[in-house]
């Protein structure tokens, strides 16, 4: 299933936002697939919806660059990746971005434990560079 979540613990209610209920979910466009280096790079935007105050967040001008994957462990990111978006408007970029491929599905995570926020984007490890769009009616929290 493809999905976007994002996570705040910033404040003392850890908050858990998924595109599966948002109003417009969005969509990812892999724009490049490096298999044999094991990176990827797009762009992305999307709506995520807080299902237990209703609140959403705006994600746009989302973007992420050279982000390594793995399928296996211990992951990490490499040296010249990025993963940014503007949440609701302000720019966030995370520090720290990696890339899992495990059972069918790539996830790519981008952290910043400072601020205590995450995004995740999933979708089939099968991905060819094109456009996805983000789930609408499943729930990942």
């Amino acid at each position: 299933m493809n999905t976007a979540i994002f996570i705040d613990s910033s404040a003392a209610t850890i908050k858990t936002f998924t595109s599966a209920q948002a109003t417009l979910p969005g969509s990812v466009n892999i724009t490049t697939i490096d298999t044999a280096n094991k990176t990827m790079s797009g762009h992305f935007s999307f709506k995520v919806h807080n299902q237990n105050d209703t609140t959403e967040k705006n994600f746009t001008e989302g973007s992420f660059t050279n982000i390594a994957y793995t399928n296996s462990l211990p992951i990490g990111g490499g040296g010249n990746d990025t993963l940014q978006a503007k949440i609701s408007g302000t720019l966030w970029t995370a520090p720290t971005v990696f890339g899992l491929s495990a059972n069918g599905q790539m996830v790519l995570t981008g952290v910043d434990i400072v601020t205590s926020k995450q995004i995740e984007l999933t979708f089939p490890s099968t991905i060819t560079p094109a456009v996805i769009f983000l789930a609408s009616q499943e729930i990942h929290i």
